[in-house]
């Protein structure tokens, strides 16, 4: 199964050229649930603050889920350019020392070949 974007815009294309990491975050989460994953965004930043609830602990990918054979599933997202900071690679290691599906994706297109090596 391929997954394609119906328009830029569900990519968050900001004027400049670059994409907010929360329209990725979208954009992967839509992308994930086309793949068959169940998923759900962790924590989500809102404007410039970020909410009042996380989920889990420090570090944390951005997204969670369950993939269709029940191996837990975690996927990071970040900028075009940006890699996981100490804390997000302390977690990682974790999460994949306990047989969870870990990555990183930069962009949406990541996703099926991600999905793929796994």
């Amino acid at each position: 199964m391929v997954f394609k974007m119906k328009n830029d815009a569900v990519l968050g294309l900001a004027k400049a050229g670059q994409r907010k990491e929360s329209a990725i975050q979208a954009a992967v989460l839509a992308c994930l649930r086309a793949h068959g994953v169940l998923c759900y965004a962790l924590n989500r930043e809102k404007g410039n603050w970020r909410r009042a609830s996380h989920v889990g602990f420090k570090g944390i990918p951005d997204i969670g889920g369950v993939m269709k054979n029940g191996r837990a599933i975690y996927v990071e997202v970040k900028r075009p350019g940006e890699v996981p900071n100490v804390w997000q690679k302390g977690a990682h290691a974790l999460l994949k020392s306990q047989n969870a599906i870990v990555f990183t994706v930069t962009c949406v297109e990541d996703v099926p070949l991600r999905l793929k090596e796994a």
